[in-house]
């Protein structure tokens, strides 16, 4: 049972496209900061379905240039490549997602 209560620190970023770093075990989302902040040690709730998730530590906010678009890329550390792996297959692209505070 997921007991989170949403909190005015909560912020909602907006996915357009997910990529590995698989050499240093990186898993990026790239997209837009649709309200509130992000940084480094929040956490992002990535759903299965409606009723399950998976949670990850964010370990990096980069700003990412491209030709046509300025992004956000927030940055996730994984231990393994097949995480990195684990994390693409689950196509969070053009999703948006909840990212808060670390809860204590």
């Amino acid at each position: 049972m997921n007991d989170y209560q949403p909190s005015e620190n909560d912020a909602t970023f907006h996915v357009r496209q997910c990529f590995g770093l698989e050499s240093r075990n990186f898993f990026v989302m790239a997209g837009d900061i649709v309200e509130g902040r992000i940084a480094s040690g929040m956490e992002v709730a990535i759903p299965l379905n409606s009723a399950v998730s998976v949670t990850v530590v964010i370990t990096g906010v980069e700003f990412i240039d491209a030709p046509d678009r300025h992004e956000v890329g927030l940055t996730v550390k994984c231990e393994t490549r097949e995480e990195v792996e684990l994390l693409l297959a689950l196509n969070v692209e053009d999703e948006r997602l909840t990212v808060r505070a670390t809860q204590p």
